[in-house]
């Protein structure tokens, strides 16, 4: 059965880290927005 925990080992670290880039790519785009939101809320005179 160690060919199957190699095969599973891999395709479970490969799905944590992309899970994990996604997730680290949706927050930096959110903060983004947000941070954008904040400056368009101050008025320019």
């Amino acid at each position: 059965m160690f060919i199957w925990d190699f095969l599973l080992g891999t395709v479970m670290d490969q799905f944590i880290d992309w899970t994990y880039g996604q997730v680290i790519g949706f927050l930096g785009d959110f903060f983004a927005q947000m941070g954008n939101m904040g400056v368009d809320l101050i008025p320019k005179n």
